[in-house]
């Protein structure tokens, strides 16, 4: 399985901090849009796992979460809020999130995260 992470978050803070965790131990993809991010898809079919936010401008997460699952069944994706409640967690789980992690989060929450769908 790639060790390859496309992270897709429209907030920079967001994507420099999932790289400081993750950079040292996986190859990492940024990206900012719901275009960019499937466009990377398309472009790299080496991903193991995408951490998409689910408010973005374009497009919201669970959008471009079903539209990934539409052409990429099997990848992992985890969804990452700063807006948590029990209806997005639903919706989440119900478009076919993987996992789904709440902003700010800890470093060992993502690491515990990547490990199960990429180790």
């Amino acid at each position: 399985m790639s060790k390859k992470i496309l992270i897709c978050d429209d907030d920079q803070s967001t994507r420099e901090g999932l790289k400081t965790i993750l950079a040292e131990q996986y190859d990492l993809i940024l990206c900012d849009s719901h275009v960019q991010c499937m466009e990377c898809l398309t472009q790299d079919q080496n991903v193991g796992l995408v951490m998409l936010d689910i408010k973005m401008p374009e497009a919201n997460g669970i959008e471009t979460l079903k539209e990934i699952k539409e052409k990429h069944k099997s990848l992992p994706v985890a969804l990452i809020t700063g807006y948590s409640s029990t209806e997005i967690a639903n919706e989440a789980a119900q478009s076919g999130a993987d996992s789904y992690l709440t902003k700010p989060f800890k470093a060992e929450d993502i690491l515990a995260t990547v490990e199960k769908y990429l180790n």
